[in-house]
């Protein structure tokens, strides 16, 4: 598992992530590794990569089948081209070596695109296998001057930070209101049932009734989320939920200088970083954490990396050497 955080703002893009990786057998985590790159250049277009869910396909590692890309598309002399296009020929390029195998794996990819004038601003798309071989591509902001952010991977801190609840507490929602429907319909029918009422069999079978049609979490969403297998409409609460959450706490995006969304990266990342370092169970995000930005005029840049808790560390001591 890992944090991936993408920020769209009028300066440029920013891109966060982790560097854990987790090792499983099945579906049990078994073991974690430091130090593994999860955000990358694509050869040298003004674009990166935020990896997220497998980290290599039949022994070669994402990195560098990105990189293979790459150096293959080649940018020549700074040419025109399109960012869109340019994640689809690369999703295009990671299924031809996958040669079958079925993927679990999401990439997000942030940059700016050349030679077109009705795009101002950078642009995040979403590359998302879900067990299927093709992937599906997602624009996340097909407007130019729309802001905002996407989380992948495991950002339930930042959704309790930003939202106020996560999936696990969304699903308990769901649970409760499934158990309370059932009690009540049982209820019911015992009690016409008590008092010499027909009651056809079917009616002790009647579902939870649906409060819309059912959707993920969009802009917030992550390729590992599944719905809840009691209920179907477990999605279109959640939406409702995230899309009020929205309008109730909203984020200034649209007013982000680089400096403020590069800080809003690093404060969302140690988020999820905490809850993973301090809570009873084996670690899910860690290690050294990278931020990098892209922007028109300087291109890609890494502005941080680094383990803060070491980094926390060693501030203490200097500042006990001090006293």
């Amino acid at each position: 598992m890992t944090i991936n955080i993408a920020v769209k703002c009028p300066d440029g893009i920013v891109l966060g992530t982790d560097s854990l990786l987790s090792v499983n057998e099945g579906s049990r985590q078994v073991a974690f590794v430091p130090h593994h790159q999860k955000l990358f250049r694509i050869g040298t277009f003004p674009a990166a990569v935020l990896l997220n869910g497998e980290t290599s396909i039949r022994g070669q590692t994402i990195e560098d089948i990105v990189a293979q890309f790459g150096q293959i598309r080649g940018d020549l002399g700074g040419g025109a081209f399109q960012l869109g296009m340019l994640t689809s020929e690369m999703g295009e390029f990671v299924e031809s070596r996958a040669m079958g195998h079925k993927l679990s794996l999401q990439l997000t990819v942030g940059g700016f695109s050349r030679g077109n004038p009705s795009v101002r601003y950078g642009e995040l798309f979403v590359l998302t296998w879900d067990g299927e071989r093709r992937g599906v591509l997602e624009n996340l902001y097909p407007s130019d001057r729309d802001f905002g952010a996407h989380f992948g991977g495991r950002p339930d801190p930042i959704y309790r930070f930003l939202f106020g609840f996560d999936r696990d507490t969304a699903r308990d929602i769901n649970r409760r209101w499934a158990d309370l429907f059932a009690k009540v319909r049982n209820y019911v029918v015992q009690e016409l049932r008590a008092r010499k009422i027909d009651v056809p069999e079917a009616a002790t079978d009647i579902p939870l009734p649906p409060i819309g049609t059912a959707h993920p979490w969009g802009l917030i969403s992550s390729h590992d989320l599944k719905p809840d297998p009691l209920a179907s409409n477990f999605w279109a609460m959640v939406s409702r939920v995230t899309a009020e959450s929205r309008l109730r706490y909203p984020v200034a995006y649209r007013f982000f200088s680089l400096p403020a969304a590069i800080s809003f990266t690093w404060h969302m990342l140690l988020l999820a970083y905490a809850e993973s370092t301090f809570l009873l169970q084996l670690p899910v995000v860690g290690s050294e954490l990278t931020i990098a930005t892209i922007t028109r005029d300087r291109g890609f840049e890494r502005v941080w990396h680094g383990d803060p808790s070491a980094q926390f560390a060693a501030s203490i001591a200097r500042a006990e050497e001090r006293r």
